[in-house]
């Protein structure tokens, strides 16, 4: 049977979040504000997506992709998905956010899944969406054991498709367990059974 793990990215892999940075750079909370409520599930996760674009729908191009410099690969990310092919899964890594910053990670995993952003003229315009939910996304692994791992609520719709859902550092919906960080997700992997 084919094994597949799904991860996300920001807050799961990485402490780097685009959306808080965008809220630091341009001053605007209601950015920040926006994606706790996405997070949490106090909005639908695609609306608060689309609230947060129109807010930076402007900004230079050269500072939307500069973010990408926090972006960093830890020793864990990599621990993480080295213990799963060893134990023949093969790694997809998933985000809401977008493939131009979060570059670093497109080599980590056996296939990359991101939105893109839309610039014109030097400036950020919009997103292209790849996915309307991570659920959705999970469709075209059905036929094998899908692990999906995750860290706010936009993760519930994959915990719903996947045979297996692992919530880090904070509970969410039909998540089967919950782990405090990243570490500890990694020594779990390490003792789980293939």
């Amino acid at each position: 049977m084919k094994k597949v793990a799904v991860i996300d990215i920001e807050g799961t892999l990485t402490d780097f979040e685009f959306w808080r940075e965008m809220a630091r750079i341009t001053g605007k909370r209601e950015i920040e504000e926006l994606l706790e409520k996405g997070l949490s599930g106090e909005v639908e996760w695609l609306d608060s997506l689309l609230k947060r674009v129109g807010l930076i729908r402007g900004i230079d191009e050269g500072t939307f992709l500069r973010t990408r410099e926090k972006v960093n690969v830890s020793p864990e990310a990599r621990e993480l998905v080295e213990t799963l092919r060893e134990k023949g899964f093969k790694v997809v890594l998933i985000s809401g956010s977008f493939e131009e910053v979060l570059e670093p990670f497109k080599e980590l995993g056996d296939e990359f899944m991101a939105n893109r952003a839309i610039f014109e003229d030097g400036k950020f315009q919009g997103i292209r969406l790849r996915f309307r939910d991570k659920g959705e996304f999970l469709k075209r692994f059905r036929d094998g054991f899908i692990l999906a791992m995750g860290d706010g609520y936009a993760d519930a719709k994959m915990f719903e498709r996947a045979d297996m859902g692992i919530a880090v550092g904070r509970e969410i919906p039909g998540a089967d367990l919950l782990v405090k960080d990243l570490k500890e997700l990694v020594d779990f992997i390490k003792n789980l059974k293939p």
